[in-house]
C-alpha cells in the first residue's frame, strides 16, 4: 500500500558504448529512460535510424501472420497463442540466430506469393473452362465449324427462351438451318448454317435472339479441352495444398520467430531512447528513473561493463515528476486495474488500492448478493486468472471478481438467496433472512416509511465518504498540516458520524441516544463554519463559513448516490427469483422434458442475470469510488513506471 520512491539517474559515457549500457540496464528490469531531458549548451540530440530494424520486424510479423492464417485452417489451437516465457540469456542470444530466422520468414513469404500466383492462374483457368462448357456435348472439333464457298457456318449459343423464339423466327427461312444442339444449364448451343445470299437477314435474326458466337477454332473438342484444363486446375490446387502444408509446418518455428519479433521491439525501444540522449562529439548523457531499492542492482550491472561510465543518483521529491511504481501485495495489486481505469496515482501520492479494494468488493458483493452467483464468481474468476500467463488487465479483473465473490456469497447467505431460492427457509433452518427484506421491511423516518435496506445502503455511503475524509486528514497530517487535516477532513467526518447516529436512533425504537447525534452535528457545523475562513481576512471569513454550511447539500447529494446499491441489488434479486421460482422450478415436476426445460431456463436465465448484474455492479461500484470517494483526496494524473525493454507482444521475459 505504497508508491516506490524514485531516483533520477544521470549517466555519462563514451559514444559507442550505449548499446551495451542499455542492454545492462534492460537486464535489471528497473530502469525507465527519461525522454524529456533538458537541453544544455554544446550538447545536441541525434535521431537514430530505425528503418532497418522496422523492416526486419515487419518481415517477421508478416511471416507470423501468414503461418497463423493457414494454421488456423487445420489446427484448433495454435502453439504459444497465449504467449510463453523466455529467459534473459535466450532472449539476448536470438540476435545471433537472426539470419536463420529471417531466411525462414523469406521462405514463408515466397510460399505465400506462390499460393497467390497459383490462385490467380486457377481463376484464369476456371474462366477459360467456363468458355468451353457450353459446347461440352458437341463431339466435333472446333476446326470443323468453318465456312464453305457459298455458306456461312457459325457455332454459338443462346438462352433457352431466346432459342425457342429463334426457331419460330427461322421456320420460313429454308436457307438458314440449325444443327448440333446441346442443352446446358445456361442455354442451348448449336451450329447455324446459312447461304451467303441471306447474310444480312441471318445476322439480324441471330442478333435479335442474343446469339453468342463461339470464338474457339482449334483442332480439338470442348470435352478434350475441359479435361485438359480441369487436370491443370487440379494440379495447381495440389501445389497450393503442398505449399500450405509447408507453411503450417513452420508453426514449429513460432517460438523463435515470436522471440525475434519482440527482440526487435526491444531494439526499437533502445533506438527511440537514444533519440533523447544529449551528445557531445565523443560522449553521451542519458537520464532515467530508477526505484530507490533497485539502485544497488543497477550500479552492479553497470560495474560489470568495461569502459568509462559515470553515474549519479538524485532522490526525487513529491513535487518532481516521476513515473509511478505501486508496491502492493498480490491481492491488493489486482485493484490497480480499477484505480487505473480512472487515473494512475501521481508520484508519491497516497495509494488508494487497499481501501478501495475493501469497499469495491463490499459494494459489488451487495449488488449481486446470491450464494450461487458468489460461487460462480469465485470459481470462474480464479480459473480464468490461472489460465492467464501474463499480468494483464483481464487477469487482474478476474481476480477482482473472484475476491468480490466472497462478499457476494456472504450477502447471499444473509439474504437467504441461492440462485433466487430461499433455501434456508425452505429447509426450516431459519425463520427469516438475517437481513431485512428489500421490499417488505421498512422503517419510519420523519413520518415517512422508507425501505430499511435503502437506509442501510445510504448508511454504507456515509461510512464510505467518512473513510475518504479520514484518508484526506491522514494525508494532511503526514504533510505536517495538522490544522488543515482536522478542519478539512475530521470535522466533516464527525458531522457525518452524527448524521449516521441520528438516522439510526430515529429508525430504531430500541435505541435512545438522546441529544448526542444532534449535538455532534451542530458542533461539527459550527466548527466547520468558523474554521473554513481561517486563511482569509475580513468579510471573506463569513462567506467561507456560509460556503461550508451550503456545501452540506453536496454531501447529502453524494449520500443519495448510494441508493443505486439498493436499486441494482433489488433488480438482480427479483430477476433471480422470477427465473427460479416462476419459470424454472414449476417445470421440474413435468417429467423428463420438464426437468430438461427447468435446467435450461436456470442456466440461461441465471447466466444472463449474473452477467448483466456484474456489468452494472462494476460500473456503478466504480463510479462510487471515482466520484464520491476519490473526490476528497485523490489527484491522479500519474504515469505508470515502464521499465526499459518490457513492452512485448508475444513473450514475457523471466
Amino acid at each position: 500500500m505504497a508508491i516506490a520512491k524514485m531516483l533520477k539517474m544521470r549517466l555519462i559515457s563514451i559514444d559507442g558504448e550505449q548499446d551495451a549500457i542499455l542492454n545492462a540496464l534492460h537486464k535489471t528490469a528497473s530502469v525507465q529512460l527519461d525522454k524529456e531531458q533538458p537541453s544544455f549548451d554544446g550538447l545536441k540530440k541525434i535521431q537514430c535510424d530505425k528503418s532497418e530494424v522496422k523492416d526486419k520486424r515487419e518481415r517477421v510479423e508478416t511471416a507470423l501472420s501468414i503461418i497463423t492464417r493457414y494454421a488456423k485452417e487445420v489446427m484448433k489451437a495454435l502453439p504459444y497463442a497465449d504467449g510463453f516465457s523466455v529467459d534473459y540469456a535466450n532472449f539476448m542470444a536470438i540476435k545471433g540466430e537472426e539470419n536463420k530466422w529471417l531466411d525462414i520468414c523469406d521462405e514463408v513469404k515466397q510460399f505465400s506469393e506462390d499460393i497467390s500466383r497459383l490462385k490467380a492462374e486457377i481463376l484464369v483457368k476456371e474462366s477459360e473452362l467456363e468458355g468451353f462448357k457450353p459446347y461440352q456435348g458437341i463431339n466435333e472439333r472446333f476446326s470443323q465449324f468453318k465456312n464453305t464457298k457459298k455458306t456461312v457456318c457459325k457455332l454459338g449459343y443462346s438462352e433457352k427462351g431466346k432459342f425457342t423464339k429463334l426457331i419460330e423466327a427461322i421456320k420460313d427461312i429454308p436457307l438458314l438451318q440449325i444443327t448440333n444442339l446441346y442443352e446446358f444449364d445456361k442455354g442451348i448451343s448449336y451450329c447455324v448454317i446459312y447461304h451467303e445470299s441471306i447474310l444480312q437477314e441471318a445476322e439480324r435474326i441471330l442478333s435479335e435472339h442474343a446469339f453468342i458466337r463461339c470464338l474457339h477454332t482449334g483442332d480439338f473438342t470442348a470435352s478434350e479441352k475441359i479435361d485438359e484444363i480441369s487436370e491443370d486446375i487440379k494440379r495447381k490446387r495440389n501445389e497450393i495444398q503442398v505449399l500450405k502444408d509447408k507453411i503450417v509446418q513452420k508453426t514449429k518455428n513460432f517460438m523463435g520467430l515470436k522471440t525475434l519479433s519482440d527482440y526487435y521491439l526491444f531494439e526499437l525501444e533502445k533506438l527511440s531512447g537514444q533519440d533523447g540522449f544529449l551528445r557531445s562529439e565523443r560522449t553521451f548523457l542519458l537520464e532515467a528513473f530508477v526505484p530507490e531499492e533497485k539502485r544497488a542492482e543497477v550500479e552492479t550491472a553497470l560495474k560489470d561493463l568495461s569502459g568509462n561510465i559515470y553515474t549519479e543518483f538524485e532522490l526525487l521529491s513529491k513535487d518532481d515528476f516521476a513515473p509511478t511504481l505501486m508496491k502492493n501485495k498480490k491481492l491488493t495489486s489486482s485493484f490497480e486495474f480499477v484505480t487505473n481505469l480512472y487515473s494512475v496515482p501521481k508520484y508519491m501520492e497516497f495509494d488508494p488500492n487497499a481501501i478501495l479494494g475493501v469497499f469495491f468488493s463490499l459494494f459489488l458483493g451487495f449488488m449481486t448478493a446470491d450464494v450461487g452467483y458468489g460461487l460462480l464468481m469465485i470459481i470462474g474468476g480464479l480459473l480464468f486468472a490461472k489460465k492467464q500467463k501474463r499480468e494483464t488487465g483481464l487477469k487482474k479483473l478476474a481476480i477482482v471478481l473472484a475476491m468480490a465473490g466472497v462478499p457476494t456469497l456472504i450477502f447471499g447467505l444473509l439474504f437467504d438467496s441461492f440462485l433466487g431460492v430461499s433455501l434456508l427457509q425452505t429447509l426450516n433452518l431459519i425463520d427469516k433472512p438475517f437481513l431485512p427484506d428489500p421490499i417488505k421491511d421498512s422503517s419510519v423516518l420523519a413520518g415517512i416509511s422508507v425501505p430499511t435496506l435503502l437506509l442501510m445502503c445510504l448508511g454504507m455511503g456515509v461510512i464510505h465518504i467518512m473513510a475518504s475524509l479520514f484518508v484526506s486528514a491522514i494525508i494532511q497530517f503526514k504533510e505536517g498540516k495538522i490544522i488543515d487535516g482536522i478542519c478539512d477532513g475530521l470535522i466533516m467526518a464527525i458531522f457525518l458520524l452524527g448524521l449516521f447516529l441520528f438516522v439510526y436512533d430515529a429508525t430504531s425504537p430500541s435505541v435512545n441516544m438522546g441529544s448526542i447525534p444532534i449535538i455532534t452535528m451542530i458542533s461539527a457545523v459550527v466548527l466547520g463554519a468558523v474554521t473554513a475562513g481561517r486563511y482569509v481576512k475580513g468579510f471573506g471569513k463569513f462567506t467561507k463559513g456560509f460556503g461550508f454550511v451550503y456545501g452540506l447539500i453536496n454531501y447529502m447529494s453524494d449520500i443519495l448516490s448510494y441508493a443505486r446499491l439498493y436499486g441494482l441489488m433489488l433488480s438482480g434479486a427479483q430477476i433471480a427469483q422470477i427465473v427460479s421460482n416462476q419459470l424454472a422450478l414449476p417445470m421440474a415436476s413435468n417429467g423428463v422434458g420438464g426437468l430438461i426445460g427447468c435446467i435450461l431456463i436456470m442456466l440461461i436465465g441465471h447466466i444472463f442475470n449474473v452477467a448483466m448484474g456484474l456489468l452494472g455492479a462494476f460500473i456503478h461500484g466504480a463510479r462510487l469510488q471515482y466520484v464520491e470517494f476519490f473526490s476528497h483526496f485523490y489527484t491522479g494524473d500519474g504515469e505508470l513506471f515502464k521499465p526499459l525493454g518490457r513492452n512485448f507482444e508475444h513473450i514475457y521475459l523471466e
